[in-house]
């Protein structure tokens, strides 16, 4: 626990969503590991619905925002034992030296080779201001981020003033970079003759899908793709050709909620359409218990175009 004379509010509850997994005792011994850790470099401000707000001890007027539930999950798969060395381990990648980034800040030269951009879950981007984030595939959003051994912070708009580029330009230079690292693909079959393409990389599998020309044309069919993005290391793509993309959400659909639902950095559980470098998610609604996706309209008029 931090050690001060200022009074902090600490909420231990264990927010209800966590009590799938693991119960309030569990909770309560990553929140105090979490709360010594971050008390190291920042002053603790509060506690609030699993998220620990912390002071920058560079900028007062600079709150972090750090959740604990993608923590959580992390901790779930493994013996308590080992609890302290995966929160240690999980704050450590996220943080780079505060005076490092410092530098990095005023000489664009040496972070230029640092830009790059994530993808997560479009809720996230509400949690924390002021970060330089774009919208590219629905329900999620992209942010830039600086990513100095595989420790990834998060890029502010304050920040880049002296670096004398507009964000565009930033980004221009994120996909550069992400173009450097290194992916996996692979072709994978389904019942039915069909096959499709996983995309793996450890933290920018999701980020590969906004060039998938480049990165994996063979993915693309003549009517696009049906993307679904589970996690942040996997993405699989169905080319659509002659073949329903109905095929493909029936068939994974048990996996892609399985592998969305269990990892510890999940992305999206809907799925979406890529076409021409834009995406358009599947419309979905519950029926009468049971969970229902229908094709796009705007692949619905592609479909009728092609077939008259």
């Amino acid at each position: 626990m931090p050690e001060s004379n200022e009074q902090i509010s600490i909420e231990r509850t264990m927010p209800a969503e966590l009590g799938t997994f693991m119960n309030q005792r569990q909770y309560e011994i990553i929140l105090d590991y979490s709360l010594a850790y971050l008390a190291r470099d920042g002053k603790v401000k509060s506690v609030s619905d699993g998220i620990i707000f912390v002071e920058s001890p560079f900028n007062p007027d600079l709150i972090a925002e750090c959740q604990l539930f993608n923590l959580a999950r992390r901790c779930k798969d493994v013996p308590e034992a080992t609890w302290k060395s995966v929160v240690t381990s999980h704050f450590d990648r996220l943080q780079i030296n505060p005076s490092k980034a410092k530098y990095t800040f005023k000489d664009l030269t040496y972070a230029r080779q640092l830009i790059k951009f994530i993808i997560r879950p479009e809720a996230a981007a509400k949690q924390v201001e002021g970060l330089i984030c774009r919208s590219d595939i629905p329900t999620t959003s992209t942010y830039l981020v600086l990513d100095d051994d595989k420790a990834l912070r998060y890029i502010r708009k304050e920040e880049i003033y002296e670096w004398e580029k507009t964000e565009e330009e930033l980004f221009k230079i994120a996909f550069a970079n992400i173009a450097r690292e290194k992916i996996n693909v692979a072709k994978m079959p389904i019942p039915g003759g069909f096959e499709f393409y996983t995309i793996h990389n450890e933290n920018y599998s999701t980020s590969f899908l906004l060039d998938l020309e480049s990165h994996a044309k063979k993915a693309i069919g003549k009517y696009g793709s049906v993307v679904a993005i589970p996690t942040k290391s996997m993405a699989l793509v169905f080319p659509i050709n002659l073949n329903s993309p109905m095929v493909f959400i029936h068939t994974m659909d048990k996996f892609v909620q399985q592998v969305h639902h269990e990892n510890d950095v999940p992305i999206s559980d809907k799925y979406f359409w890529y076409y021409e470098g834009k995406f358009e998610i599947f419309p979905q609604k519950s029926e009468n218990g049971k969970k229902m996706i229908a094709v796009p309209v705007n692949l619905k008029k592609l479909f009728a175009q092609y077939l008259n």
